[in-house]
């Protein structure tokens, strides 16, 4: 399999299932993303209830096993070439593919431009305040940022036990 060919198969995989997570939890209860959320909603709403804190745990967990492990399994199962370059660039794409939908189609398409009801915290009204794509963009480079960092540490240790 060619590189493009195995981050594209990958990457939508792992952006469908991480998204999914996303997107089910907030259609369950945006506030358990609250973390996720501009300033300027989280400074204006209560924090988390102890009973959302703990869910935001139990959702934590799968999220970032499925975030960490994926990209790890992934490719320590379908090495294409046993370079420390190659395995980092498989790694990162992953990852990096999935920061793309999640800026794109999560943030930018459906929580700025569209801003279903469903996303919208209860008690905070102010919609100017949904449409903060500099937000989201922001988050986009610190993400590129952990999918590089992601990348060079899981393309090392799977060096390592391939090695």
């Amino acid at each position: 399999m060619k590189l493009l060919e195995f981050i594209s198969i990958h990457g939508l995989i792992y952006s469908f299932v991480l998204s999914m997570i996303i997107s089910l939890s907030q259609l369950y209860n945006p506030r358990l993303w609250l973390h996720d959320y501009p300033a300027e909603i989280q400074n204006e709403v209560p924090p988390k209830t102890k009973k959302e804190k703990r869910l935001t745990l139990y959702l934590g967990i799968p999220f970032l096993l499925v975030m960490f492990f994926y990209p790890f399994i992934v490719t320590f199962n379908d090495i294409i070439e046993l370079n420390v370059q190659v395995i980092f660039l498989q790694v990162f794409g992953i990852i990096f593919f999935f920061n793309l939908v999640d800026l794109i189609l999560l943030d930018l398409l459906i929580f700025v431009y569209i801003t279903p009801k469903y996303l919208k915290i209860p008690g905070f009204k102010e919609e100017r305040a949904y449409k903060n794509y500099k937000f989201h963009v922001k988050g986009f480079f610190k993400g590129t940022i952990l999918s590089m960092l992601l990348g060079l540490i899981l393309s090392i240790i799977i060096l390592f036990l391939k090695g």
